[in-house]
């Protein structure tokens, strides 16, 4: 379980470094200035977002923050002792672990329909999708094993073919190398240089 969670911050700090990347190529490009959003729109996109809600409490990524964050404390400690318990959790207490549910909002509106998001959220309200919740987590981990374990396999099998490829090169240059006579050679011992 310890590897899913280290899995899962660093997915996490990987998408958010490569949406920061793209904010940052965002902000080279003059973008013109959004038109303001209409009554009607607004209420359409708080409509949007609050379904979008209710599946990240369906699936219980709402509560994405809090395990981020004690995923960060739980990473923090070690590097730490002398910080508290009462202290990291003082810590936790400041940040707003819901912050991060709102910012996926336009993430979620971005790629489904609202229609979508419902039959979505209807999906995992019915039996299936209860059991999909309940067993994604061992999936994943079990998954992440089994591909660890492939890419072990894959990466020992590349090593031994990359390290026979450069033992072959090495033979080839060592056969293709001019020949040293002996008398340039200093016998053993001797740290004169040879004579010419």
């Amino acid at each position: 379980m310890k590897k899913l969670t280290v899995f899962t911050l660093v997915a996490v700090m990987f998408f958010a470094g490569a949406a920061r990347a793209q904010d940052k190529a965002a902000e080279t490009k003059p973008a013109a200035a959004p038109a303001p959003e209409t009554k009607e729109a607004k209420e359409a996109r708080e409509a949007r977002y609050k379904d979008i809600k209710e599946l990240l409490k369906v699936t219980g990524s709402a509560d994405m923050g809090t395990q981020i964050a004690y995923q960060i404390v739980m990473s923090l400690k070690q590097q730490y002792p002398e910080v508290t318990d009462a202290q990291w959790k003082e810590y936790i207490g400041k940040m707003n672990t819901s912050e991060l549910s709102e910012k996926v909002l336009p993430v979620y509106d971005k790629y489904f329909t609202n229609s979508e998001i419902k039959d979505i959220v209807k999906f995992y309200n019915s039996e299936i999708g209860k059991k999909m919740i309940k067993t994604m987590p061992m999936m994943m981990q079990e998954s992440m094993a089994v591909g660890q374990e492939w890419g072990d396999s894959k990466a020992e099998a590349l090593i031994k073919e990359l390290s026979a490829l450069k033992e072959a090169k090495e033979k080839a240059d060592k056969k293709d190398a001019p020949a040293v006579e002996k008398k340039d050679v200093p016998p053993a011992g001797n740290k004169e240089a040879p004579n010419k």
